[in-house]
């Protein structure tokens, strides 16, 4: 049976009439269980991605601003969300769950992430959702 990462954390608060549909993550999964497309138990909660493997991708001084919230008002404009320390564990809670995802689609054939990429990820910046 495939799996699919959800995580309560992957829809954010947003301000009012922000364009996002955030709240898709959590429909999403909602609606899959009420079609029965998928059962609860194929669900799994990732926890945050470890920085070793982030720097994988991105460089340290990038990963330093994220961590310390340090990114300019230009950089979190052209990301679309409003940086925060619960942002930032969103983010590594996805990018674990696609890294898991990953890994279960080798034995299952298939697995997916419901919040699978809300950015466009570049080594030194992040842009767009």
């Amino acid at each position: 049976m495939y799996k699919i990462a959800w995580h309560q954390l992957f829809s954010h608060p947003l301000p009012e009439n922000h364009r996002f549909p955030m709240e898709k993550y959590n429909l999403l999964p909602e609606q899959l269980l009420y079609e029965g497309t998928v059962q609860s138990s194929q669900f799994f909660n990732p926890t945050a991605l470890n920085d070793e493997v982030i720097l994988l991708t991105h460089s340290k001084s990038y990963l330093h601003k994220l961590n310390n919230l340090e990114l300019s008002p230009a950089e979190v404009r052209r990301i679309g969300f409003s940086m925060s320390s619960s942002l930032i564990l969103r983010e590594k809670i996805i990018m674990q769950g696609t890294l898991e995802a990953s890994l279960n689609a080798f034995n299952d054939g298939i697995a997916f992430n419901v919040a699978g990429g809300t950015h466009h990820a570049f080594t030194d910046k992040g842009e767009g959702f």
